[in-house]
């Protein structure tokens, strides 16, 4: 899916502020590791994955979220 490419990241920045205001962060941003392994997984993330990049938000949603990206036209 490229999900960087497609949204037009080049770093990882955007995402740390997306997630920065996730409950279980307390302000901080996830660390760069779990962002890219995030991302490295495409639409195959795992609940484990998302957990440590938004902790307190609704992993279970996000998780049954990401295949969808998949049929989005880009």
């Amino acid at each position: 899916m490229g999900l960087l490419e497609s949204c037009s990241l080049t770093d990882l920045e955007h995402l740390k502020g997306y997630a920065a205001d996730a409950p279980g962060l307390e302000g901080m941003p996830p660390s760069d590791e779990a962002l890219r392994a995030l991302v490295s997984a495409d639409a195959q993330i795992t609940h484990q994955m998302l957990q440590r990049v938004i902790p307190g938000w609704d992993v279970e949603a996000g998780v049954a979220a990401a295949p969808k990206f998949l049929e989005m036209p880009v």
